[in-house]
Order: C-alpha cells, then sequence, then structure tokens
C-alpha cells in the first residue's frame, strides 16, 4: 500500500517537473502580451476551490475577495487550468499518472489561492476546513459500525 502511494507522490512530482521543465510554451505565451491581445474571453471560471464532487463543501464560499484578490485568483485558475488541459492531452501518461498530477495541480491551485487571502481569510479557511475534517473522520467512523 505505502509502494502504491509513494509511486503515486512520485508521479506527481515527475509530472510537475516534466510540465515546469520541459514545457514551458504555455507558460510563456501566457506572459506574451501579443498572445494575451488574440486570446479570446472566456466564460466565468469556477468558484475558487470549485469542486467536481458535489458532497464536498466550498471552504471559499462567503469570503469576500477584494478586486485585487479576484484578479489574482482568476490568473491562478487560468496558468493552472493550462496546466492541467496540457495533462489531459498527453499521451505519453498512463491514466493513472494523469489523475495523480491532476490532483496535484488542484493542490497546487489551492494552496496558491490560500497564499492570496488575508490572515483573517486564511484563519477563516483553515476552521472550515478543520471542521470538514472532523466531520469526515465522524463518518468513517460510524459506517463500519453499521
Amino acid at each position: 500500500m505505502e509502494k502504491i502511494r509513494f509511486q503515486k507522490h512520485l508521479a506527481v512530482v515527475a509530472g510537475v517537473y516534466f510540465l515546469c521543465g520541459f514545457a514551458p510554451g504555455p507558460t510563456r505565451a501566457q506572459n506574451n502580451p501579443a498572445a494575451q491581445a488574440q486570446q479570446t474571453p472566456q466564460a466565468a471560471l469556477p468558484a475558487p476551490g470549485q469542486t467536481k464532487d458535489p458532497s464536498q463543501t466550498d471552504i471559499y464560499e462567503g469570503l469576500q475577495f477584494t478586486d485585487e484578490q479576484k484578479a489574482k485568483i482568476e490568473a491562478i485558475h487560468r496558468n493552472v487550468k493550462s496546466r492541467m488541459d496540457a495533462v489531459a492531452r498527453n499521451d505519453k501518461l498512463s491514466k493513472d499518472q494523469k489523475e495523480a498530477i491532476l490532483e496535484g495541480y488542484g493542490r497546487v491551485e489551492k494552496g496558491q489561492i490560500f497564499r492570496v487571502l488575508t490572515p483573517e481569510q486564511q484563519q477563516e479557511v483553515r476552521t472550515r476546513a478543520h471542521t470538514l475534517r472532523t466531520d469526515k473522520q465522524r463518518e468513517n467512523q460510524k459506517k463500519p459500525n453499521q
């Protein structure tokens, strides 16, 4: 079990290294003003921390973001999305590798968004995350007894 977990983490690290070190094309295009002028406007990006699993609660929901925070968060979303799209199109990676890398990017995105928050907002998010973990642990303790 530990070996499989280690392999997944290794795949995430290797994927991030590969995308950051050997595939800098998407990041260069984002820094190029001419490329930005040619981009078409995108639909609204999902809210920070939004997940595909509706059973998970958005720990950022209800926080009031400044315009500067909103701009930074949107830039983080665009950056991570372009990297995720590159992973999804990569035919050299197995399905498990892709899933591990995408999961890693999700964690990176959440960490970057967390650093944009004010200390008060960060404390609120920590409190919410702690509550979610506690609730999940209680659920898991109840399941085997049923």
